[in-house]
């Protein structure tokens, strides 16, 4: 036109819907399993929107020695990231691989669920593939880097509420609870390449994991919880 407009042609309006959907598309694989993600895309973010109690498993996951690395690294920033970054996308990727929800980085932790917001068979036993998984993919990282690392790993299952929290400028979805309390808090008492299961979670892998006896931790802020030290897969 003379006046300038521009005149947005219908080819062109679906290249946009196009490159929008390819955009939300790749914001959301980055924290949900490719199932979910579908789902979503498909029937819209409802199930995230609305809260609700679900029962579920959590999995902390925690690089030990980070401070350390830091100090010792401190006139090589950039190897230090480099280190930390590759336990963070490993950490993602074995999340991804077994069908769980990255809720959150935390500095050099990870959380994630397994269970919401749409409930799939053993997903216990998926929490529990997804720690081992960590466990030797940092391993690896040991070998290729040479540099002292470590995990440390709880999870827990039962009730929890899940929904999107935060403020009007940003949403997230996770999950809230005394279950997700507890996971944090075994993560924080497990040995480094220890997962640290609750008695909900060994209850529901009986026959599929192998245990060492229980052991009881008192928990910060918290009575004692007996734990279960995962020793393999049967």
């Amino acid at each position: 036109h003379d006046d300038g407009d521009v005149v947005i042609t219908a080819p062109l309006t679906r290249q946009l819907d196009r490159a929008k959907e390819q955009v939300r598309f790749e914001q959301l694989r980055r924290y949900f399993s490719p199932a979910v993600v579908e789902h979503i895309l498909g029937h819209g973010a409802e199930a995230l929107d609305q809260p609700r109690i679900v029962d579920g498993t959590v999995l902390f996951a925690d690089l030990v020695g980070y401070t350390a690395m830091s100090e010792r690294l401190s006139a090589d920033p950039t190897r230090l990231l480099y280190l930390l970054n590759r336990w963070l996308d490993e950490g993602a990727g074995a999340c991804v691989a077994h069908k769980g929800t990255l809720d959150k980085f935390i500095g050099d932790a990870i959380m994630v669920i397994f269970g919401a917001p749409f409930h799939f068979p053993h997903e216990e036993l998926a929490a529990v593939k997804c720690a081992l998984q960590m466990v030797e993919a940092v391993r690896g990282i040991v070998t290729e880097a040479g540099e002292p690392m470590d995990i440390t790993v709880g999870i827990n299952s039962g009730p929890m509420l899940a929904g999107s929290v935060g403020s009007r400028r940003r949403l997230e979805y996770t999950v809230l609870g005394d279950t997700v309390n507890v996971a944090a808090r075994l993560q924080g008492s497990a040995v480094p390449g220890q997962i640290l299961c609750g008695p909900t979670t060994r209850a529901r892998l009986e026959g599929s994991v192998r245990f060492a006896d229980a052991t009881e931790y008192t928990l910060k802020n918290r009575g004692p919880v007996l734990a279960y030290s995962v020793l393999g897969l049967v």
